[in-house]
């Protein structure tokens, strides 16, 4: 059999090198576009690559220094794991570079073993900081408080909280207000004192973002922060739970640094994953796939939940309840 021409294999390499290019700037983007709840997933894919490529004998560098990239460029919530992992990639990709495994194939695996180490500890501390890992209270007569602006409180029946009545077995208060920011909403701390909730459900900050003149809408991260921690620390003083909904902010990169997350792993608290509104988005008439699959949740005006994106918050919203209090607070056929 011939072997093929010096010109078609220079065509063949170029061809491989456009795809592999095409490859890596589509992972890229993958990996920018991901989810907070899938970042560690993300991250995990980055090292299957790595793995694959020190098995095949190469450097496979760039597949450790493109998700620490994507981490800083996407400002997400650092939690101590999380540092541990970046130190031990930075370390691995030292030692590739300077080669010092050498022919050994026994360190390089080790190096492998330990970035994955490392992953699994960021992997866990990640899992058990989106939810409450105190002992909770039995399910009580006590409402369920809602507090938030009007992804909360819109429309003439009422928002998610209206529908998550019907979906748990405990009573439901809407404290929802259109427009409020976190602020604002603090004036509703004597009417969540006065409701002696056994739960609250904080969906609050998206408008601190809103409303943040400054030009990389960080300058109301710390004032939000203050004012969620009023919420929380009220609530808690109240012997009650304290579900927060995680609020998306943007696509590529997080203006306030994975808040919620962070309140979340700091107050033991149960977190909404941002997966819940930025649905409301993605299944609208106005945003792929939504546009092309007819299951929109928003309203006509496309900023506000119609009945079935109020029954997908409540949902959300129903399961993260169900995690503190078990089964027992789901009423029949609730999901």
């Amino acid at each position: 059999m011939k072997s093929a021409s010096p010109a078609a294999r220079r065509w063949t390499d170029a061809a491989a090198r456009i795809l592999r290019l095409v490859a890596v700037m589509a992972a890229l983007v993958t990996s920018l576009l991901t989810f907070p709840a899938g970042i560690p997933w993300m991250v995990a894919g980055w090292l299957l690559a790595f793995t694959c490529s020190v098995g095949l004998r190469r450097s496979g560098v760039w597949f450790l220094a493109t998700p620490i990239f994507v981490l800083v460029i996407k400002r997400v919530d650092w939690p101590s794991a999380m540092w541990l992992l970046v130190a031990v990639m930075a370390a691995a990709i030292t030692v590739r570079l300077a080669r010092r495994e050498g022919r050994h194939t026994t360190r390089r695996w080790m190096v492998i073993a330990a970035v994955w180490l490392a992953w699994t500890a960021w992997a866990y501390q990640c899992h058990r900081a989106a939810h409450a890992n105190h002992a909770i209270a039995p399910l009580d007569d006590r409402p369920i408080v809602c507090i938030g602006d009007s992804l909360t409180s819109f429309g003439r029946a009422g928002g998610y909280p209206e529908v998550l009545a019907t979906m748990i077995s405990a009573p439901v208060v809407n404290l929802g207000q259109p427009g409020i920011t976190s602020a604002v909403a603090l004036k509703q701390l004597p009417a969540l004192r006065a409701a002696r909730p056994q739960a609250v459900v904080i969906e609050l900050g998206g408008h601190d973002f809103l409303k943040d003149s400054s030009l990389l809408k960080t300058r109301s991260r710390a004032a939000t922060k203050q004012n969620l921690v009023q919420f929380i620390t009220a609530a808690q003083k109240l012997n009650a739970e304290v579900v927060i909904i995680e609020i998306p902010r943007a696509f590529f990169s997080d203006p306030f640094a994975g808040l919620e997350r962070e309140l979340a792993r700091e107050f033991d608290l149960e977190l909404v994953a941002d997966t819940a509104i930025r649905e409301l988005v993605l299944y609208s008439p106005y945003a792929p796939p939504g546009m092309w699959t007819g299951g929109p949740y928003l309203s006509e005006d496309g900023l506000h939940p119609n009945a079935r994106g109020n029954e997908l918050l409540a949902r959300h919203v129903a399961r993260a309840l169900a995690h503190l209090y078990g089964p027992a607070v789901l009423s029949k056929g609730a999901p």
